[in-house]
């Protein structure tokens, strides 16, 4: 197989772990705010806690996803820095 060809599939395999992070994260983001409107709310407004990001700019890089999970988290057990 051309390399070329490898590397468009290899890019569009990463392009589908992380769109199904993302949703997965989204997913995960509704079910701790036990509404999706006010998940949405969170995730489109910029968040203190996250360096005044906006969390559905974050969730863009892998270390962004993994602070809104980390986020989500303390969101979900009540601890809040």
């Amino acid at each position: 197989m051309d390399s070329s060809i490898k590397s468009a599939i290899s890019a569009d395999e990463n392009r589908n772990v992380e769109a199904n992070e993302i949703n997965s994260l989204i997913e995960r983001g509704k079910a701790v705010f036990e509404d999706a409107g006010k998940f949405q709310l969170w995730f489109h407004l910029r968040n203190a806690v996250l360096g005044n990001e906006i969390p559905a700019e974050l969730v863009k890089t892998p270390e962004g996803r993994q602070l809104v999970e980390d986020e989500l988290t303390r969101i979900e057990y009540v601890q809040f820095v």
